[in-house]
């Protein structure tokens, strides 16, 4: 039991870790800490059929399902447009994905693709927390993605801090005098207002406003800081068509019909930027790969070879045009389109 309990706390970045340890235990442990894990997973389980139960039971029975958030946008996306064959991807604090087949119905395609490999170059240094791994679109399109651009950029986003002291003085009706500490004016300010200084407490250590913060750059009356922000938000459109690009073929042999952009990252003029961008970048990622693939066969396939590859060379090139086909759309979007009909 002490150690399933030593094997069990670690988490997902220290897989290879209890992988590592199992291999130590005697067939008769590696029995019982299976059956402890299985245990331990089917409690986990209960507790879920507990929660919908609940859920159920507060809005009058009615049926609920408990899935991840990636399958509730695609769905919702489904439910909308009246269509199928649609991946959804939120991007927030990390990225999170979902897919609805030609029907419109959650499938049981692996849609976690928080650590697929969007970036492969050498001088970016980004590499998982958690795997290790460089590259990792859940450090692209996220939060975390807009901050490391910003920063690479010249944009100090820790002046978040400042952006929410005004805020929060605006709210609260304090005056902020030129060349004060306004972090520090807010807070003795609002000693005597204890869940509105809980409020601003947590709104400093906030990752949230601090994307609020570089969103709101793109309404700056300062045009470098503008010019600056709206490259953050077209470098994320670059991702996210470096991601689409791989994972267009991966959930329909003919290709997605609809991409869904959610979270918070692409809101307001972010949200168009960044779609403006990746819509551009689309046909440029593939053209280049193309132009590679042709220019390392010239380097490394024999003649006698270079007929075959021809053939497979123009089947390539058609997914420019099918990849283009793709409607790439924000959600409030979708949901203005909802309100039309």
């Amino acid at each position: 039991n002490n150690l399933f309990s030593l094997l069990s706390s670690l988490k997902y970045e220290t897989s290879r870790m209890e992988e590592l340890l199992f291999n130590y235990l005697d067939d008769n442990q590696k029995k019982e800490y299976q059956a402890l894990k299985k245990a331990k997973q089917q409690k986990e389980l209960r507790e879920f059929r507990k929660l919908r139960k609940t859920i159920s039971k507060a809005f009058g029975n009615i049926p609920v399902g408990v899935i991840n958030d990636g399958n509730v946008g695609a769905y919702w996306s489904s439910v909308i447009l009246e269509e199928g064959n649609i991946l959804a991807d939120s991007f927030g604090t990390s990225r999170g994905a979902g897919y609805t087949d030609e029907d419109g119905n959650i499938t049981l395609f692996f849609t976690d693709m928080g650590n697929l490999i969007i970036n492969l170059a050498e001088n970016e240094g980004i590499t998982h927390p958690k795997l290790g791994l460089s590259g990792v679109s859940s450090l692209h399109l996220s939060q975390q993605g807009v901050f490391r651009v910003a920063k690479a950029l010249g944009i100090d986003v820790e002046n978040y801090r400042v952006y929410v002291a005004q805020k929060f003085a605006k709210d609260n009706g304090i005056t902020l005098t030129e060349g004060s500490d306004k972090e520090q004016t807010v807070l003795e300010a609002l000693k005597e207002k204890e869940e509105e200084l809980a409020r601003y407490k947590k709104a400093l250590e906030s990752d949230a406003e601090k994307l609020k913060y570089v969103q709101s750059l793109l309404n700056s009356n300062d045009s470098d800081l503008r010019q600056k922000a709206e490259k953050v938000f077209e470098e994320i459109g670059r991702y996210t068509a470096a991601n689409l690009a791989q994972v267009y073929y991966y959930f329909n042999e003919q290709g997605i019909n609809y991409y869904i952009l959610f979270g918070r990252v692409t809101k307001h003029k972010a949200g168009k930027i960044l779609i403006n961008s990746a819509k551009k970048h689309i046909s440029l990622y593939i053209e280049n790969y193309i132009r590679k693939l042709s220019s390392l066969a010239k380097e490394h396939i024999k003649e006698k070879a270079q007929e075959e590859f021809q053939e497979k060379y123009t089947s390539l090139k058609k997914t420019i045009s099918q990849l283009q086909k793709v409607k790439l759309m924000l959600a409030k979007d979708v949901a203005i389109l909802n309100k039309v009909k």
